[in-house]
């Protein structure tokens, strides 16, 4: 009787160290689930952010030229940017939208070019269209590179 009474209190000693080891497991399991919700949460929004540019890029070289609707879909869908990038991307994104707004102005110029019938005017809005054109479909194919560390979602399953 005297041995059960002593295993008793060794377990009844026992079971709040074992209670405090799961009490503290659960805890880290809880934090560990917040925090890859976070992730989560982030990386939707950014990949939000990275579609509105891609959407941009491929609006460029699917019709060869921007319009307003287009910027105005591109600012519309990457107005978080700034709250979600550091300033290596927020500095990206201001060229490529500088480099849009450019595109949208030269062809705007090659248009009065021809309709003045000025050849030369004509000519080098031509030739700058075209860098610009070539600028967008060269970055379009790197862009990716650019946001994986940002888009990167590894995760130790």
């Amino acid at each position: 009787m005297e041995t059960t009474k002593q295993i008793i209190q060794l377990l009844s000693g026992a079971l709040t160290p074992v209670i405090a080891v799961i009490a503290i497991y659960i805890a880290w399991r809880q934090h560990k689930t917040a925090r890859d919700k976070l992730k989560l949460d982030l990386y939707d929004r950014r990949f939000k952010v990275y579609r509105g540019l891609i959407g941009l890029f491929d609006a460029v070289i699917r019709n060869a030229k921007i319009t307003w609707e287009d910027l105005a879909r591109y600012h519309s869908e990457t107005n978080e940017k700034k709250f979600l990038f550091e300033k290596d991307i927020l500095d990206y994104m201001t060229e490529v939208r500088d480099k849009a707004i450019h595109l949208y102005k030269v062809k705007s110029q090659k248009e009065q070019a021809r309709t003045k019938d000025d050849k030369d005017a004509h000519s080098i809005a031509v030739d700058e269209e075209a860098e610009l054109l070539t600028w967008f479909t060269n970055e379009r194919k790197v862009v990716a590179d650019r946001f994986a560390s940002y888009l990167a979602f590894k995760q130790n399953l």
